[in-house]
């Protein structure tokens, strides 16, 4: 079933082009005019039809990020929650997993202080 593009999922999708992860509550943030169960619902609908994916960098906080991004590994400011892509993703051997896993994805998070708050 294809899904209407209202004026809602194009100004969320809009935000993706500026930033590259963004939590729900970041999106709210940036679109305080939009009710934050719009936001989840909208996130939810993108994520069910393979245009964002939810990542999970820290601890109960979810991150939203385009599919068509390259694999690569992420930096968590740890005071600010800011998100930036490492470019060079950590790539983990065959011989490194135990025997008989098939691993289907890999997530790396580096966690410390950005700039800012350094």
């Amino acid at each position: 079933m294809e899904r209407r593009m209202t004026k809602h999922k194009r100004r969320i999708l809009a935000l993706f082009d500026e930033a590259h992860a963004l939590s729900a509550h970041e999106i709210h943030a940036l679109l305080p005019d939009m009710d934050l169960s719009t936001v989840y619902r909208n996130l939810e609908r993108f994520e069910q039809d393979g245009i964002l994916r939810a990542i999970v960098l820290e601890a109960g906080r979810t991150y939203y990020e385009r599919t068509t991004c390259h694999e690569h590994a992420h930096f968590v400011c740890d005071q600010c929650h800011h998100v930036s892509v490492l470019r060079r993703a950590i790539q983990l051997e065959k011989r490194d997993l135990p025997r008989g896993v098939r691993a289907t994805h890999t997530e790396v998070v580096v966690h410390g202080k950005c700039a800012t708050c350094a």
